[in-house]
């Protein structure tokens, strides 16, 4: 069994509050590949790379942690860098000009290599799937996924970043929605996409479009999953010293499938395991804690399974 990715890999230029500055691997498509792969998983990384020297970098780091790099496509389109203001509170702000970038440039030949055999997850979202031409390239290739496929989606919206008005970016987000299986977004994400709406209106919402499990990260209080026509599920926090939240939300949705995975349910089986109360709270509340050891750390430095069972 194992589960495929597909998404960014950037250079994060992280500045710290205290002036310091560092370069780490990130993305969160391939953050979500190294935290499944930290937590057990076999994982296979689908990205769009580039050959110059930060691209090599990227690869080779996320291969080195042990995700499976043999799809990625090596390109001459230079490589996604963003910079990452580390606020007080440890929060991010993100800057970046992307246009040309690798990430973005997905065609659907470069799409057309058929999914490992054993693959029973597809994991999408963030940037690539937000940023033309490659979006929709993306958009049009998991619609077209096996049906016995747990499609799971993480919007992970980057104001300012996307190249793409509003409009364009939350037409292209209810698309994916209805596309998915398992949706993990966070309550920043949500309140940009709908001002108006509260997240518990926004998880229910989307809990009624298709998908059947819908998660909404809520920081320092927790998350809330909804289900199709059931009551809001609340989970609360772990409670740690923030060091910056990146990777966060990644870490987060890769120990669900983590759960789901261990348990067997990926696949055709995904709407069973969420429809068990007890199979669900374990898997979030496992989720949370490996999301809180996340943000003990700098940058995107995912726990490794045996870190989460200690804390647990």
């Amino acid at each position: 069994m194992s589960i495929t990715v597909i998404g960014e890999a950037v250079l994060d230029v992280v500045k710290t509050p205290s002036g310091e500055i560092k370069e780490l691997p990130g993305g969160s498509p391939a953050n979500t590949a190294l935290a499944l792969t930290r937590l057990g998983v076999q994982t296979h990384y689908r990205g769009r790379l580039s050959n110059d020297s930060n691209g090599q970098l990227l690869f080779d780091h996320f291969k080195s942690q042990g995700v499976d790099m043999s799809a990625v496509i090596r390109v001459s389109e230079p490589s996604s860098v963003i910079t990452a203001v580390i606020a007080a509170d440890g929060a991010p702000t993100y800057q970046a000009n992307l246009k040309g970038a690798s990430d973005y440039g997905w065609q659907p030949s470069e799409l057309s290599k058929p999914l490992p055999s054993d693959c029973l997850a597809v994991n999408f979202g963030s940037l690539a799937t937000a940023i033309e031409p490659g979006a929709s390239a993306i958009a049009n290739w998991v619609a077209q996924l096996p049906e016995q496929v747990t499609r799971s989606y993480d919007p992970n919206i980057r104001p300012g970043l996307m190249n793409r008005t509003d409009e364009e970016v939350r037409l292209q987000v209810d698309y994916l929605v209805r596309q998915s299986d398992f949706v993990k977004a966070s309550d920043v994400d949500v309140q940009w996409l709908y001002p108006n709406l509260s997240v518990a209106d926004v998880a229910n919402l989307w809990a009624n479009q298709g998908p059947d499990l819908v998660v909404i990260t809520l920081g320092e209080n927790g998350a809330v999953a909804a289900r199709p026509q059931r009551s809001l599920m609340e989970i609360p926090p772990k409670v740690v010293t923030v060091a910056d939240t990146i990777g966060a939300g990644d870490t987060f949705a890769a120990a669900v499938l983590r759960r789901v995975a261990q348990d067997q349910m990926l696949g055709e089986r995904f709407e069973e395991w969420v429809s068990n109360d007890e199979s669900l709270l374990l898997g979030l509340h496992e989720a949370a804690v490996a999301a809180g050891i996340t943000c003990s750390r700098n940058g995107a430095n995912p726990p490794t399974w045996q870190e989460v069972s200690a804390a647990l």
